[in-house]
């Protein structure tokens, strides 16, 4: 159990050693709960979607940005298409 300060803008610091025993590091998001007269806290898990999002967007050519998923599907096909084609 350690000892904190709430700060007069109702903050606290909670130790390094604490946080990074959770995994939580600058910038990552926590759940916090109360449970009768406790308050938890808990690292928000982070998704394959979350954690590459924007990383194809050199990629993709800005034309196709908002592309429904149908025209993803079928522009995918054709291109699959084309390299086994050639392939052949």
């Amino acid at each position: 159990m350690r000892l904190v300060t709430i700060s007069s803008k109702r903050q606290i610091t909670i130790p390094k050693d604490l946080l990074e025993s959770l995994g939580l590091d600058v910038g990552q998001k926590a759940f916090i709960e109360k449970d009768r007269d406790k308050l938890s806290l808990r690292p928000v898990a982070v998704s394959v979607v979350e954690e590459t999002a924007g990383s194809l967007n050199t990629f993709v050519p800005s034309s196709k940005l908002g592309a429904s998923l149908e025209e993803i599907d079928r522009e995918t096909r054709k291109i699959v298409s084309k390299s086994l084609a050639e392939k052949a």
